[in-house]
């Protein structure tokens, strides 16, 4: 990861890799640790201190809160790919080692992610920050179900991976950084309407890719005993994330724009159309997926 971080080299991208380097080390020395000391005391099942140091440094990894704040400055130093790298894949092996170590203390860190990535994402004006604190929000939703159900969290994470895609290549091939720059965008409407669409998709509402999987994990917890207050938790933080999102649709449509072009010059515009309703066609297509369910 670190050499993707400074690929284009820059005092920015050089303090994104060094403060991602010492999260990442300083989170891989707690979870070596506590391999050692189940080696050491010649132990095979794990302890409830050993789970919860390795939980601990898991969630260091992934960004997610009370250990979240190297996260929103990472991401808001690297460019756009390595942005998308590290909302995504990098995610990935942590989550998957917390399926296998389970832990009551793993309810705190939902409760505490959806407090934080709403609070987060209040008054946050650049898309990066505000995908950041989104990503918090769905690590609540993706912790919630992968201590559940294996399957249903790699459906939620390949969803939330193709919306965060759609999102970011449009953002990097319109220029668009911050949400005031939808005031002097006016190029090309139809993908401001379908940037908006992805945006909604994401929010988790029907009948978009995004509302598809989060009623995939909301029927899960239903299922299981006293999981309705982790569920309610969820539901309203989301709710409550819908207004950061709504706040781009404001500034987007309801202000009048003033023509003036961002795209990138050297971009094949036919790549952008082809994603743009790539991903309108991947949310639209939930909505008769759902009544399958």
């Amino acid at each position: 990861m670190i050499p993707l971080i400074i690929i284009n080299f820059s005092s920015k991208s050089t303090e994104a890799a060094i403060k991602y380097f010492l999260r990442q080390a300083i989170a891989s020395l707690i979870f070596i640790t506590a391999g050692v000391s189940i080696i050491s005391t010649n132990k095979i099942n794990y302890t409830e201190i050993t789970r919860i140091i390795f939980i601990i440094a898991l969630i260091i990894k992934s960004g997610i809160p009370p250990f979240h704040f190297w996260f929103p400055q990472v991401i808001d130093l690297t460019y756009w790919v390595q942005c998308f790298i590290i909302l995504t894949w990098q995610k990935i092996a942590p989550f998957v080692i917390i399926s296998f170590i389970f832990h009551n203390s793993i309810f705190f860190y939902i409760f505490i992610s959806c407090l934080i990535g709403v609070i987060g994402g209040f008054n946050q004006n650049f898309i990066k920050k505000i995908l950041t604190y989104s990503s918090i929000v769905h690590s609540a939703w993706i912790i919630s179900t992968i201590i559940i159900n294996f399957n249903v969290w790699i459906i939620y994470f390949f969803i939330y991976r193709i919306i965060s895609f759609s999102i970011i290549f449009l953002a990097y091939f319109i220029s668009i950084e911050s949400i005031k720059k939808f005031i002097v965008i006016n190029n090309k409407i139809r993908f401001k309407v379908i940037f908006l669409f992805n945006i909604i998709s994401l929010g988790g509402l029907p009948p978009f890719l995004g509302f598809l999987a989060k009623f995939l994990s909301a029927r899960i917890l239903i299922s299981e005993r006293f999981r309705w207050i982790i569920l309610i938790t969820l539901i309203i933080s989301s709710l409550m994330a819908l207004f950061f999102y709504c706040k781009i649709i404001y500034i987007s449509i309801i202000i009048q724009s003033i023509k003036i072009s961002f795209f990138r010059k050297n971009i094949n515009k036919k790549i952008i159309f082809f994603v743009a309703y790539s991903s309108i066609f991947l949310n639209l297509m939930s909505a008769p997926l759902v009544l399958l369910i």
